[in-house]
């Protein structure tokens, strides 16, 4: 049986709005309802949504309580920063126009950590008083979370997940842990076979849409057991997913109004300045695009919106302005729908093309809608009437069905997912799902001039006349197969060794690639795989930028952030800065900072930025050159000037907790040399190792006298490493002391080293030429194809 935590709690962040549920072993599944704000009407989703105050750092409200906020000078509004941890989403939005979106993924980073932050919080306290008060840090909780179909890339999960972390998910107590677990389109299904009423048939077909506020997520699957207790089911298509939601709806809808709008420039001045957004936003109009398409709301052809700031005496025909409404004809608020609906449509009949063509003579007998979209009497309604008037030769009766509960179809669907496998031997209800992307290893392969022409070639050091293809791909997972979790996936391989040699455990390097199998290279020397696991590299003037392999070498890249300065700009700042000292920088050859007990990346640096830490005179871990502290303080002395003045508050070496519901410095220990802080509930501290037993990692040292690196080592850590499981202390936290000093042993390196430390990030890790050993496996690398040079193995089928 599989172990049963004293929590579960899933977490679905939408675009729009959150869902969370919780159950315990005992207790069925409940959805928080009491979120703060909500006016007593037990809202059972939450905006996604923030504000924050004027500094841009400091939120100052979240959810419903952003209604009381906006609008208040000095204060933004932040909301759908979800789909924009996606760059090419957020490059799109961009170029169309959108003037409230992030300014990078990095700023959308922080902005899902902020808000996931509030989530946990509220989690936390409303757990703890329904369970009467026991405390939540000495519970076994597991936290649940869902990642949209669109996510293809493995970068943007593991962002997500730094972004869970970072917000304390992992850091309530010494037994908390979080896990992305099912795609919402996935997550969907699973809620739709536990609690549909539907007579589902073994084997028989049916298709789960959810139409979200950003995202529609799509995944048919095949029902292989219709066991009241244990259903199950598998994947018959890679689930999918498109662009398209209840957002789109709104923003077209301020586009519409601001058309009409743009015909009398006369009247922007008797109006609000940002009217079509408020209408937008106000439940007016979020009332009418809930109800559109029930009948008693279709018998009429003229649809009124409030205009909120608007005297109920202001009317203009032109406009369409009655008495402080503007009129839309229903013809105009359907248009809004149809675009999306039809989208969604042919994203349909593109699943049912395929079991045309791959299963024919089957049948799709349900589309299952759920999702804030999905739950639209207009938008079921609609797909229904296309079906029925067009029936297609896969689906010729089939009926269009709401999922029960439809906004809450994932958050429960992880819960049932994970509760079945916990209650029946880890019988899962998903049991398999299909591939989308391909997955193999590097091996050498016996050398035949056919099959191998152009490629890179060595001797047999044991057979004199034999000779081997290096870097070759043994596919093991191709893009479209069926995977089963439970199921090891079993291949042979042989190294061979010398007489004598003791080694017993190598490394493996992994690579992926999204082309589809017809097109899948046989060798790196091919292109167009990426290696997943290969040594990421310093290549520019952000800490993590992508590496631009050259013989070994690396190119200087053009820097990614600050560009109103030159190299020799910065280098001279720098300088002017420094006094006296000298620092050992290790940078880590990935983003992973440390290791849990399990061998599992622990703590990770937040968008992608390699770590690095000094571990002799400042002892202290950072991500990337961004952000350097050598002390941490509390709430307390943030909110307290008589503990910390106006020349504490300025030193850039303190770093403050500064939100009251995460007021206490955590301590993140490594190795017990250097540490790092975050902050979260309660004073507590976690320990990890910076090194892993799945595969040696390749260290870099720099070394920095008076702000000029004079030396750069490669090394590599031991292959036998071992793990001590995280050590949690709890500390009650005295009253507060006079601010702590800096730690010892800094002296002028504090003064002038870690002063300009910033700009040696840029000015010596982005231009430095460094040269590397050999490859070395990257947990978290961005895709890229890296050259080999160590003994591979042999594939014998």
């Amino acid at each position: 049986m599989a172990v049963k935590p004293d929590i579960l709690v899933s977490v679905d962040l939408g675009t729009t709005f959150t869902g969370v549920a919780w159950m315990t072993p005992r207790t069925p599944p409940q959805v928080i309802s009491n979120w703060p704000g909500d006016g007593g009407q037990n809202e059972r989703k939450v905006p996604t949504m923030l504000i924050y105050n004027p500094d841009g750092i400091t939120v100052s409200s979240w959810g419903f309580l952003c209604a009381e906020d906006d609008g208040v000078p000095g204060k933004v509004r932040r909301e759908c920063f979800k789909i924009f941890l996606d760059d090419a989403t957020l490059t799109a939005v961009r170029q169309q126009g959108l003037s409230n979106a992030p300014r990078s993924t990095i700023e959308a980073q922080r902005f899902v950590t902020d808000y996931l932050g509030k989530i946990y919080l509220h989690v936390k306290e409303t757990v703890e008083s329904e369970m009467g008060r026991r405390p939540w840090k000495d519970k076994k909780v597991t936290f649940l979370f869902s990642v949209p179909t669109t996510w293809e890339s493995l970068d943007i999960i593991n962002v997500f997940k730094g972004c869970i972390r970072n917000a304390g998910f992992e850091f309530g107590g010494a037994d908390h842990s979080a896990l992305v677990d099912l795609t919402e389109a996935e997550a969907a299904a699973v809620a739709t076979l536990k609690t549909s009423p539907i007579p589902f048939e073994r084997g028989s077909l049916f298709l789960t849409v959810d139409a979200g506020g950003g995202t529609t997520d799509l995944a048919l699957m095949r029902i292989t057991s219709t066991d009241g207790e244990l259903p199950q089911m598998s994947q018959v298509t890679a689930v999918n997913g498109l662009g398209v939601g209840g957002t789109l709806i709104d923003l077209s809808f301020i586009r519409l109004v601001q058309q009409r709008l743009a015909a009398y420039p006369d009247v922007h001045s008797q109006l609000p300045r940002d009217i079509a957004v408020r209408m937008s936003r106000s439940p007016y109009f979020v009332n009418l695009k809930h109800k559109f398409g029930q009948r008693v709301w279709m018998q009429s052809f003229i649809m009124k919106v409030q205009m909120e700031g608007v005297s109920h005496d202001y009317s203009h025909a032109g406009l369409g302005i009655d008495k402080g409404c503007m009129l839309f004809a229903r013809e105009e608020i359907q248009s809004l729908f149809d675009v999306q609906v039809q989208s969604i449509i042919t994203r349909i009949e593109d699943q049912l093309g395929w079991v045309t063509q791959n299963a024919p003579g089957e049948q799709v007998k349900y589309i299952i809608l759920s999702g804030g979209l999905g739950s639209s009497v207009y938008v079921r309604e609609t797909i229904q009437q296309m079906f029925t008037n067009n029936p297609h030769p896969s689906a010729t009766e089939i009926a269009i069905v709401p999922c029960r509960e439809p906004q809450l179809a994932v958050a429960r669907g992880l819960l049932f997912s994970h509760q079945q496998r916990w209650e029946n031997d880890r019988m899962p209800v998903i049991i398999s799902h299909i591939a989308r992307a391909s997955y193999g290893v590097i091996v050498q392969q016996v050398y035949s001039p056919a099959q191998h022409f152009g490629e890179d070639i060595r001797d047999d050091p044991y057979e004199r006349n034999k000779k081997w293809a290096v870097n070759q791909i043994q596919w093991l997972i191709k893009k479209g197969d069926a995977v089963y979790p439970d199921t090891p996936l079993v291949k042979r391989f042989e190294i061979r060794l010398d007489e004598g040699d003791t080694t017993r455990s190598w490394n493996a390097e992994v690579v992926t690639s999204q082309n589809e199998i017809s097109f899948l290279p046989r060798s790196l020397k091919q292109g167009q795989a990426a290696v997943r696991l290969a040594p990421r590299t310093v290549a520019g003037g952000s800490h993590q930028a992508q590496p631009v392999p050259t013989d070994l070498e690396l190119r200087p890249r053009q820097f990614e952030r600050d560009t109103s300065e030159s190299i020799s700009d910065l280098t001279s700042v720098f300088e002017d800065n420094l006094t006296t000292g000298t620092l050992t920088i290790t940078v880590a050859p990935d983003a992973t900072c440390g290791f849990d007990g399990r061998g599992s990346p622990g703590w990770i640096c937040a968008s992608s930025r390699r770590c690095s830490w000094e571990a002799s005179d400042l002892s202290l871990a950072f991500c990337g050159f961004s952000y350097l502290a050598t002390t941490c303080l509390d709430r307390t002395y943030y909110t307290d000037t008589d503990l910390c003045d106006t020349a504490c508050l300025s030193n850039t070496l303190n770093a403050f907790c500064t939100e009251s519901g995460r007021p206490s410095c955590i301590e993140i220990g490594f190795n017990d040399v250097f540490s790092t802080w975050v902050c979260g509930t309660e004073s507590t501290s976690y320990s990890f190792d910076t090194t892993q037993d799945l595969g040696k990692r390749d260290f870099r040292t720099l070394v920095v006298f008076d702000g000029t690196p004079i030396k750069t080592v490669s090394t590599s850590s031991s292959v036998t490493t071992t793990h001590n499981p995280p050590m949690t202390t709890i500390t009650i936290p005295p009253p507060p002391p006079p601010p702590p000093p800096p730690r010892p042993n800094v002296g002028a390196i504090v003064g002038g080293v870690i002063g300009g430390l910033a700009i040696i990030g840029l000015a010596a890790l982005g231009v430095l030429y460094f040269r590397r050993r050999q490859p070395r496996p990257d947990p978290y690398p961005t895709p890229q194809i890296q050259q080999v040079s160590h003994q591979q193995p042999e594939y014998l089928g």
